[in-house]
């Protein structure tokens, strides 16, 4: 008898001021539905990061110097332990024809494991005078547009470290080396900001140095991405 009283109670008061009941119950169903959301988000956006980085095999450690690694630099990195992978790579930050952008040019190769690119439009270089370009790039170039290599602000004749100048665009892609979608890092030239990155087919001249070393550590391997976050 009492709980029938009680219930009663409690229905005639929500009888009487439904609007605040209703009020109330939006906002705790709103708080609980963005709480719950959050909660899963957040392991999915790990889980979807971790699968891009494992499928494009994404280096480990980064090593560079201002002056470059020798091929006696890269030797004593190959004979640290349980390192597994070792990719040197050249890179040169250039200007391009009349839209003077300046563009971070990597080396490429198909035989290379790691830090491999998600083929957004078109392929990847098959042939010398083939590039492709960030996806960032879609739309002020098209596939099958040419770009030319001008300067690189040092007043050196680029043949030194570039067997062709003119490329033609083949694709666009996207690199795992890059997380934010505005920045791609600074550069020795122009006015330090770098607008995007390249890739040029076959590979950039032979040079006495590397300017960076990519490499893939056992212990680091097995490791979750962002497992301490």
């Amino acid at each position: 008898m009492k709980k029938h009283a009680l219930w009663s109670d409690i229905f005639r008061e929500i009888w009487r001021t439904k609007a605040r009941f209703i009020s109330i119950f939006a906002i705790i169903m709103l708080g609980v539905s963005f709480f719950a959301g959050v909660k899963a988000t957040g392991p999915d956006m790990l889980d979807t990061a971790e699968t891009f980085y494992r499928k494009l095999r994404l280096m480990d450690l980064k090593v560079q110097t201002t002056y470059g690694l020798t091929k006696d630099n890269i030797k004593l990195l190959s004979n640290v332990p349980k390192v597994e992978v070792i990719q040197p790579g050249y890179s040169a930050d250039v200007f391009t024809g009349d839209k003077a952008l300046v563009l971070k040019v990597y080396s490429y190769n198909t035989e290379k494991p790691l830090n491999q690119y998600d083929i957004i439009k078109g392929q990847l270089p098959k042939h010398s005078g083939e590039i492709v370009l960030d996806d960032r790039l879609d739309g002020e170039y098209g596939l099958g547009d040419k770009i030319t290599f001008t300067g690189n602000g040092k007043g050196a004749e680029l043949s030194n470290s570039f067997g062709v100048l003119d490329y033609t665009v083949v694709g666009f892609v996207r690199s795992p080396l890059f997380i934010e979608k505005k920045s791609r890092g600074t550069s020795v030239i122009g006015k330090g900001k770098r607008c995007v990155c390249s890739h040029p087919g076959g590979r950039l001249q032979a040079a006495s140095v590397y300017r960076s070393v990519s490499v893939v550590h056992r212990y680091l391997r097995v490791e979750v991405l962002y497992a301490g976050v």
